[in-house]
């Protein structure tokens, strides 16, 4: 799965009835995230854990901020041992099970885009109510400052691919842990289809009313969720 440039930017009122509902609730789990930095250890050998390799105080980024791959971002590297281009991403949301795994994330600078080649892992839910959960790798983020306020966030993903049906998917999140988070994006629904999701977990649980769920489409061109 490749992703153009991804950007996020203060906006102010105006939003239809649902974007607003999913943008405050963007709201809140920034303030959590936000909250949550104060809780990372610092340590020369882990960084800002339990989000980042990264020193703590290089996790937050300054808005508007948009990542552009065609030209050099920093952040968390790419390739074997995260020795190639940054990404431009300074944090993954902390997993029970999975982990940051740079060898399968890829810089196109010629091209833009940032591929990640993915692993069956999905922040979602607890093993009380699924299996094969709360293991997702390569959950990549940046850390938004206290007080950013209202906020948007946009990318545009290259052709996305069809899948098997089994909830393959890709998109954007938004929360400080896998247990208290949002996300917008585009997941296999079978037989050459795809549609766009929308889903709040809270506490480890996301409800029905927790999951909005677009018409099935045809995969194939660039979508922006």
């Amino acid at each position: 799965m490749s992703a153009r440039p991804l950007e996020a930017r203060n906006q102010g009122w105006g939003f239809r009835a649902l974007v607003v509902t999913l943008v405050a609730a963007l709201i809140a789990a920034a303030s959590a995230l936000s909250a949550a930095f104060g809780t990372g250890v610092a340590n020369a050998a882990e960084g800002c854990a339990p989000y980042s390799p990264l020193a703590c105080d290089q996790l937050a980024v300054a808005l508007p901020k948009a990542i552009d791959w065609s030209s050099p971002q920093g952040g968390l590297g790419s390739g074997a041992g995260a020795g190639g281009a940054g990404t431009g991403f300074t944090l993954l949301q902390p997993s029970t099970g999975g982990s940051f795994k740079p060898e399968r994330v890829a810089v196109d600078a010629a091209a833009g885009t940032l591929a990640v080649t993915s692993t069956a892992g999905i922040a979602y839910k607890t093993p009380t109510t699924s299996t094969n959960v709360n293991n997702l790798d390569n959950a990549l983020g940046v850390g938004l400052a206290s007080g950013a306020g209202r906020t948007v966030v946009t990318t545009t993903l290259v052709a996305p691919p069809a899948g098997t049906g089994k909830a393959e998917q890709a998109g954007l999140w938004f929360g400080p842990t896998e247990d208290d988070y949002v996300k917008l994006g585009v997941v296999s629904a079978g037989g050459g289809q795809i549609k766009v999701q929308a889903l709040r977990e809270r506490a480890g649980v996301a409800a029905p009313t927790d999951e909005l769920n677009g018409a099935n489409f045809a995969a194939g061109p660039a979508t922006s969720p």
